[in-house]
């Protein structure tokens, strides 16, 4: 199923690039979150000489069922670090890839995402996670065990924070990724105990101990209550003996 989902998101970002390539105009309708950019926003006029290949991109979104909005907000984010307008397209274009890869994960994964706020938050967090280094088949792993209701895809969400927060601390494989990632979605640890998790690793590290221990650790101790006191212990105890 991994190797669908990558053929999939391959033959859409080959569409994409092909959008931009030919030398012929392409006729489109101005999405209206774009033209209330250019209307509302005053650093926009920096950018007026791309209007037309934002509309592309927009309509291009569009017709993926990406919602502007996040296309919005990498515009603002852009214009307001002062992009030269050729870097501020080539972000927009790469920001379109990885949006357009989390809506297929999304699509894949949850056939009912929730409502379109949450759908909006999935695409957006699941873009965000790709661009720090998870790769799609983790992702769509994880996705599938937080489709149930709202407080599963907040858990999803909270666990790609705390899987990138490990990934700036230490090098885990991707097997070590996914079974990770795995074990904190359907533990009984609460969400808000997943940095806690990140911030042990990071502790590990500095105390040079193995990471593949403090894996053992965490998911030695995945359960409700004490499970988090009892890694820190263990760890505590790892540490002393250094």
């Amino acid at each position: 199923m991994a190797g669908h989902v990558k053929f999939k998101t391959c033959a859409r970002l080959v569409f994409i690039t092909l959008l931009f390539c030919g030398s012929a105009p392409i006729c489109f309708s101005e999405n209206r979150m774009l033209q209330l950019w250019y209307k509302e926003d005053k650093k926009a006029a920096k950018y007026e000489n791309l209007r037309s290949d934002l509309g592309i991109i927009f309509n291009q979104a569009e017709r993926e069922g990406i919602p502007p909005l996040l296309l919005v907000e990498k515009l603002k984010e852009g214009s307001a670090k002062h992009a030269a307008p050729a870097k501020l397209f080539d972000a927009m274009k790469a920001e379109l890839e990885k949006l357009t890869a989390a809506r297929l994960l999304v699509s894949q994964a949850c056939p009912d995402p929730g409502d379109s706020e949450e759908t909006l938050s999935l695409i957006r967090g699941i873009s965000i996670f790709l661009r720090g280094g998870l790769k799609e088949a983790e992702l769509l792993r994880f996705l599938r065990l937080s489709c149930a209701d709202s407080a599963a895809r907040s858990r999803f969400l909270s666990l790609g924070s705390a899987m990138l927060s490990i990934l700036s601390i230490d090098e885990l494989s991707a097997d070590q990724r996914i079974a990770l990632g795995e074990s904190l979605m359907e533990s009984g640890i609460p969400e808000s105990g997943f940095r806690t998790v990140a911030s042990l690793f990071l502790k590990g590290k500095v105390n040079r101990i193995d990471t593949g221990d403090v894996l053992a650790i965490v998911t030695a101790n995945l359960v409700p209550g004490r499970g988090i006191i009892r890694m820190e212990e263990e760890l505590n105890r790892r540490t002393q003996k250094k």
